[in-house]
Formats: C-alpha cells, structure tokens, sequence
C-alpha cells in the first residue's frame, strides 16, 4: 500500500483535499503541453498542498487538434500549471 504525503514542516500525514484535478505540464514550449490528471492533498494544520497520484499517461497533449477546446474546458473546474523549464 502506497503512503500518504507527509508534511515536512508539521511533521504529520496529508489529507485529500481534491481528486481527479487538472494540471497542465508545459515543458518549456507549448506545443510540448500536456494535460494530466491528478490528486491534490494538503496539511490538516498548516494548510500546504501537493499534487501527486499522476495518471499513467497525459490526457491530452497539444499536438491533438482538440488541445485548445479541452484546456478550455478544464479551466472552468481549475488548472493547475507545472511549468518544467528550470
């Protein structure tokens, strides 16, 4: 069994905050988006969030013809950006 997130600072399991969350992974270009699905958790004491459980594969990626229409779509329930370029 996989564990939950742990809080570094509060030294204590995350909670579920929201399942199946968009997230765009954009990898420096944009024609390199991809849309992911994901979990996102937080710290029942102070409040801090990851996102973790990742799909296998993206959802869509920027290339598909339809990228602009389901990014749009996603967008009214909230997106989230990881934007990869360091």
């Amino acid at each position: 069994m996989a564990h939950r997130p742990v809080c570094v600072g509060c030294q204590c399991e995350m909670i579920p905050a929201q399942n199946d969350i968009r997230v765009v992974s954009v990898w420096g270009k944009s024609e390199l988006e991809e849309i992911w699905c994901a979990d996102l958790w937080k710290c029942p004491k102070c409040q801090a969030r990851v996102i973790v459980g990742f799909g296998a594969s993206p959802i869509i990626s920027a290339t598909h013809p339809q990228y602009e229409a389901v990014k749009d779509a996603c967008a009214t329930h909230g997106l989230y950006v990881c934007n990869e370029e360091r």
